[in-house]
């Protein structure tokens, strides 16, 4: 418990609000913005809809109607009319390597790529392989005020099979707050890789009855390290792609937790591209979490896939659908920018790739999905969910972040028009409009200057 105490208390640290208080008997402050006549997907089961929002500060302060809202505004109140567009929580891509892996998508600057994520709708990303070197400049660009999204970094134990980082990031706390906008999040393995050829699987392929994948660890090896980095207090997060990789990685992290209960630990896996029932069952007896990734395992894979497994390991790929409808797992989603698009054409994914792939697992226009992608297809807002409140509850953020409720960080994200009212296929046509960070506008999409505030910062 006194883990979680320690983690829960330094993300309100990084959080915390500039919200000024009151005094005693006397009428509150006036909001800094109202956002109305929006349609407002809080994703808050509490109040799932409502049309204003009030903001004060970094902080939510009230959510529901328009007049009650409205009602709230001084003279100074920013007020916005959304003219019926919708509104989401700030999404959250929970896997990706948005800055550090910038170069593959033909981008040089860090600031370049931090604009690029906002203009997709990410206010918030994990960045899943930050190593001394990129440390370094992520903690710079946070001291010179250019990291304008939140950004939880994950820190490499290794890569392939023959490297090995060690302890190198000893000297730093887990869950360390480096500055306002950064956060040392947990530790990153990797266990296996996600080629059709290359995941550790429990059965050899169809086409090579010798070829089981590749397991980048010696067995003793990965248990003494997972210990090691779990006693150190680190959230383990494990890119672990075949059903056998992950046997390894669940079989290390309960020999670590021990007499423990893991909920408290929210150790993840990240891909879990092939998974048995058997194991959906342990990692919810273990409370590890699955971290999906919604641009994978679509009509791009399925070529290889098909070509490679049988048809019952087929039946084990991408299921998205069984993880997110067990909400005891508490799935995350994300898309493993830049990696969730086509070799050797790498770009980033937006939000809107992101629900397109998980509602239509298709890549391209006019494809068509093999039977065992399309059953596991997600609804729009389950995966909206994945984006918000999932991302956050696998980050221990849950009480500051995935919602539009007051008290929380006033991140949010405002789209044109309603994707409920649009054509799954057509999903991607969806514009993000604005995208505020802590209340400050940070994105004002061409065509929707209408829309903003005239406080946006210069780019």
């Amino acid at each position: 418990m006194r883990r979680v105490a320690t983690v829960a208390s330094l993300i309100t640290l990084l959080v915390l609000t500039t919200s000024a208080g009151t005094s005693k008997g006397s009428r509150p402050a006036a909001p800094d913005l109202i956002v109305h006549n929006a349609v407002v997907l809080t994703m808050d089961p509490d109040m799932p809809r409502a049309s204003a929002f009030a903001v004060t500060g970094d902080r939510f302060v009230a959510v529901g109607s328009d007049e009650d809202v409205l009602a709230l505004a001084g003279p100074n109140t920013t007020v916005i009319d959304l003219e019926g567009n919708a509104v989401t929580p700030g999404f959250i891509d929970s896997h990706s390597h948005w800055i550090g892996d910038r170069e593959l998508y033909g981008v040089h600057r860090a600031r370049r790529a931090i604009e690029m994520a906002l203009e997709g709708g990410w206010t918030s990303i994990n960045e899943m392989f930050v190593n001394e070197s990129r440390l370094d400049e992520l903690t710079h660009l946070d001291a010179v005020g250019d990291l304008r999204l939140r950004v939880n970094a994950y820190l490499p134990v290794n890569y392939g099979p023959h490297q090995r980082f060690g302890m190198w990031f000893s000297d730093h706390a887990p869950g360390e707050v480096v500055g306002p906008r950064l956060r040392l999040a947990g530790v990153k393995f990797f266990i296996d890789a996600c080629g059709s050829r290359t995941m550790y699987m429990t059965t050899a392929r169809k086409n090579d009855p010798t070829r089981y994948g590749n397991f980048h660890w010696k067995r003793h090896e990965l248990r003494r390290m997972v210990r090691r980095v779990h006693e150190a207090g680190w959230q383990i997060a494990a890119h672990t792609c075949g059903d056998a990789a992950t046997d390894e990685i669940l079989h290390a992290l309960e020999l670590a937790f021990g007499d423990e209960n893991g909920r408290q630990f929210r150790a993840r896996l990240e891909h879990v591209i092939a998974l048995r029932n058997d194991q959906l069952r342990r990692m919810r007896q273990l409370g590890v979490l699955p971290s999906l990734q919604l641009t994978f395992v679509d009509t791009n894979w399925a070529p290889s896939m098909q070509r490679v497994f049988d048809h019952d390991q087929l039946q084990l790929m991408g299921r998205w659908r069984d993880l997110a409808e067990r909400p005891r797992l508490h799935a995350i989603g994300s898309t493993d920018t830049p990696y969730g698009e086509t070799y050797p054409n790498l770009e980033p994914s937006t939000v809107m790739d992101a629900l397109t792939s998980a509602t239509t697992r298709i890549q391209e226009p006019g494809d068509h999905p093999p039977l065992f992608m399309r059953e596991q297809r997600l609804g729009l807002m389950e995966s909206i969910r994945l984006l918000t409140m999932g991302g956050a509850y696998g980050i221990f953020a849950e009480d500051e972040l995935g919602s539009v409720t007051p008290g929380k960080l006033a991140d949010f994200v405002v789209l044109s028009p309603d994707p409920r009212h649009v054509r799954v296929r057509l999903l991607d046509s969806v514009d993000v409009a604005l995208v505020f960070v802590g209340g400050r506008l940070e994105v004002c999409a061409s065509g929707y200057e209408a829309f903003c505030p005239s406080t946006i910062r210069e780019a």
